[in-house]
């Protein structure tokens, strides 16, 4: 299959054995099939062959020849997948006390976090922030759910109450059996 004719200038030291070598050491794997596409095109392959035989997209390798008419095997190296994030909301220091107070458990959830931070600077976290923010705290994420926390006179209750209510309203789909053995082990009676 007969394509348009590449235009491009190759750089005396990328020569097809430059470009071999400098494709099987790669080891960021986006960056290495950049540099194999480029060795396959220096060999005098069209960008056709090229997408089929990686598996890419024509436009990709479109992107890789024009970055490196741009700059040579540099440009095309130093192109890393994904942004490189914004500036913190939160300084070191109030990220090490936030870290402090999660290690001390009075920050328990996901939630609790975001919240605190909320009240405490005034800073909206999504929940995907939360979590990437308690990472960098290194701290464990915490998954939320029905958990005890605390011993608080009647959480118990108040857990089993709520959960009787989503059985209740769940009533159909689950087996009478279960709702009926979940109600004598959290000591409720049942009701007409």
């Amino acid at each position: 299959m007969a394509g348009r004719r590449l235009n491009i200038e190759w750089r005396a030291e990328d020569t097809p054995e430059a470009l071999k070598a400098a494709w099987q050491t790669e080891r960021d794997h986006a960056v290495k099939t950049r540099l194999h596409g480029l060795w396959m095109l220096r060999r005098g392959m069209n960008v056709s062959e090229v997408t089929r035989a990686l598996e890419v997209h024509s436009r990709s390798v479109r992107r890789w020849m024009s970055w490196y008419r741009t700059g040579g095997l540099q440009e095309v190296t130093a192109r890393r997948r994904g942004g490189k994030g914004g500036q913190s909301r939160l300084s070191e220091e109030q990220v090490s006390r936030l870290a402090w107070e999660m290690k001390k458990g009075r920050l328990v959830t996901a939630e609790d976090v975001r919240n605190w931070i909320a009240y405490q600077y005034g800073v909206i976290y999504t929940m995907p922030g939360v979590y990437s923010l308690m990472q960098r705290a290194r701290t464990e994420r915490v998954a939320l759910g029905f958990r005890v926390q605390r011993d608080e006179p009647g959480l118990w209750q108040r857990i089993s109450a709520r959960l009787l209510r989503l059985l209740s309203l769940a009533k159909e789909r689950l087996a009478p059996s279960f709702i009926t053995k979940f109600k004598r082990r959290s000591g409720e009676t049942e009701h007409p």
